[in-house]
């Protein structure tokens, strides 16, 4: 009984019932039962068994812990992988949905900018040939009145002729404004820096509108300051044509009072001028101050009195930019006007201007003149103009009529007008050429081409082609003098004393000199 109890004791209470207790232990820990409860007692090896089996449990349970949160981890990655494919095709919906809105708005900017540039070429064609069809009947009407000015007339007739006149330079310049301001949007515009004279420039402003200003008794005026130089580089038709537009304002929005011309240097920066023109006129509000320089607007004040096209403010603003420098206006409704614009003008000489002398210092040269124009009225026009000058005249009214006259005579120089029923002036300048060269006398005759496009490409075409001049229409009686006798000038020897004895000097034959004016003889 000593030795069963002893053994019962010491074999089932200490090992046998221990064992079966961390046996059980370590089933249910890998059965991922973690929450078994193990009881170590004592420090044998069993103990260390027990210790073992607890520290395998709790490293199991950090491992289930590990794992669980790399579960949900990986669920959550899942899902956010999803989400991240799903956002991602709709955004690929998004972009290949504004891809296309992008190329059908590339589309539609190509149909728009195809459109624009149509219209574009279809405003200046429309340009071009309205400049032709209304400059052709005005050269006819502003022509038909010059030559009535030379007649006899009463007070009444002339009255009405100069109404004729002031309407058809009023039109005239309207149409200049708005071919300009086309040429300006269309950038065609240049500008041409060469040496010119502002004294004379300012001076050529005042002497045009100095008649304008005695119509309506105002105080006109101008004054150039001594430190401004007299010769600068600039283009001197640009800034007249600034220069006349505000003088030709201040006039029209004066109607009593003074207008004045001042030109000064840039207080601010002496290498600029600085041109004002002020007056004592209608005034303009600050409201209208705001669209001035905008094109076809005008103050209310002055549309309403006046009217006008509302291009030539716009016209000179961008003329003035273009040239590098500012335009500016002070004014009050009531009190007149101050408009100046600043450029910047390099110093500089005339050097090389050549001056054209006359045989007997006289100021006209006769000479023999082929007209070709198809237009009846122009026609009748042009040959007043040349006969009054004293010119003898042979005129064609088409290309054939033409060569035979130049292959029957011998002309001094020939006006070609462009457009004509059967050819092309251009086509006929190079009939007149071959039968010069067949002659054995190429380039003898100077060719001058006449047209109503005055688009600045298509002069310097009608140069190119190898005409020696051109005359705009309406053909101005004063433009067509100067054309004629500075072409017929050159075909005249002018006399100079010989330097050297062994130097021959060599004169033009009889023919080529105009000894005797035939239309006085006649």
């Amino acid at each position: 009984m000593v030795v069963v109890l002893i053994v019962w004791r010491v074999v089932y209470v200490s090992v046998v019932k221990r064992l079966a207790e961390y046996s059980n232990a370590l089933l249910s820990i890998a059965k991922g039962q973690l929450n078994v409860d193990v009881s170590v007692k004592g420090n044998d090896e069993l103990a260390h068994m027990g210790q073992a089996i607890i520290t395998a449990r709790n490293t199991a349970q950090a491992l289930k812990v590990v794992a669980e949160a790399e579960a949900k981890a990986k669920k959550e990655l899942e899902s956010h992988k999803n989400q991240l494919e799903q956002i991602v095709t709709e955004r690929t919906v998004q972009l290949q949905t504004s891809n296309e809105k992008l190329n059908q708005e590339v589309l539609n900017h190509a149909k728009a900018r195809n459109a624009a540039e149509q219209a574009n070429r279809a405003k200046s064609a429309f340009l071009a040939t309205m400049s032709h069809e209304i400059r052709t009947p005005m050269n006819g009407v502003l022509g038909t009145a010059a030559l009535m000015e030379d007649t006899v007339l009463n007070q009444q007739q002339r009255s009405y002729l100069e109404t004729i006149n002031r309407s058809g330079q009023n039109l005239l310049a309207i149409l200049n404004d708005v071919l300009d301001y086309s040429k300006i949007e269309a950038g065609h515009l240049e500008i041409r820096n060469k040496p010119f004279d502002l004294y004379r420039m300012v001076q050529d402003c005042y002497q045009l509108m100095l008649g304008k200003a005695l119509e309506k008794n105002l105080d006109f005026r101008f004054h150039i300051e001594s430190d401004v130089s007299d010769v600068y580089c600039g283009d001197v038709t640009r800034l007249s044509q600034v220069l006349n537009n505000l003088v030709g304002n201040a006039i029209k929005f004066t109607q009593e009072g003074q207008v004045d011309i001042y030109v000064s240097l840039d207080p601010d920066d002496e290498s600029c001028v600085m041109i004002e023109v002020s007056d004592t006129g209608i005034g303009i509000s600050p409201e209208d101050q705001l669209s001035l320089f905008e094109a076809f607007t005008q103050a209310d004040s002055g549309h309403s009195a006046i009217g006008g096209t509302g291009l030539g403010l716009a016209i000179s603003q961008k003329l003035v930019r273009a040239m590098n420098g500012g335009i500016y206006v002070d004014s009050y409704l009531g009190e007149g006007s101050r408009f100046w614009f600043v450029i910047p003008l390099e110093q500089c000489t005339l050097e090389g201007q050549e001056i054209t002398t006359l045989i007997g210092g006289t100021e006209t040269v006769n000479g023999r003149v082929l007209l070709v124009e198809d237009n009846t009225v122009n026609l009748m026009v042009a040959e007043g103009f040349l006969v009054n000058m004293g010119h003898h005249v042979i005129a064609a009214e088409t290309g054939e009529d033409a060569k035979v006259m130049f292959e029957q005579h011998e002309f001094d120089i020939a006006l070609v007008d462009i457009n004509l029923p059967d050819c092309s002036g251009v086509d006929l300048l190079h009939a007149f050429q071959q039968i010069e060269r067949n002659r054995g006398q190429e380039g003898k005759t100077p060719m001058i081409a006449v047209s109503a496009h005055v688009f600045t490409e298509e002069v310097e075409s009608y140069l190119e082609a190898g005409f020696n001049g051109y005359l705009p229409k309406p053909v101005d009686r004063e433009d067509l003098r100067d054309i004629i006798q500075q072409h017929l000038a050159s075909k005249v020897e002018v006399f100079k004393p010989v330097k050297n004895p062994s130097e021959t000097v060599t004169f033009n034959t009889l023919d080529e000199i105009a000894i005797i004016n035939e239309s006085v003889v006649r």
